[in-house]
């Protein structure tokens, strides 16, 4: 049943609110990660140790990717 959908497509099936949800987490790193970028520069690295700080705890891979896509 739904084999033409994508995994991502059937879990919105089963749960609707589940790209309302993604959306708003995506929303507020964005938002944390502009609050964080003002006025300086900082690396992967730093973003990482900055968001952990902040009780956010994300691999620095996952976080260079996130950025890689939201910049394009």
């Amino acid at each position: 049943m739904f084999s033409w959908l994508q995994p991502e497509d059937k879990l919105s099936l089963i749960n609707p609110n589940l790209d309302i949800k993604a959306e708003k987490m995506a929303e507020k790193l964005n938002l944390k990660l502009m609050q964080l970028l003002d006025g300086r520069q900082l690396s992967i690295s730093g973003l990482t140790r900055e968001l952990k700080a902040e009780g956010i705890e994300e691999h620095r891979l996952v976080l260079t990717g996130y950025l890689r896509h939201s910049g394009s």
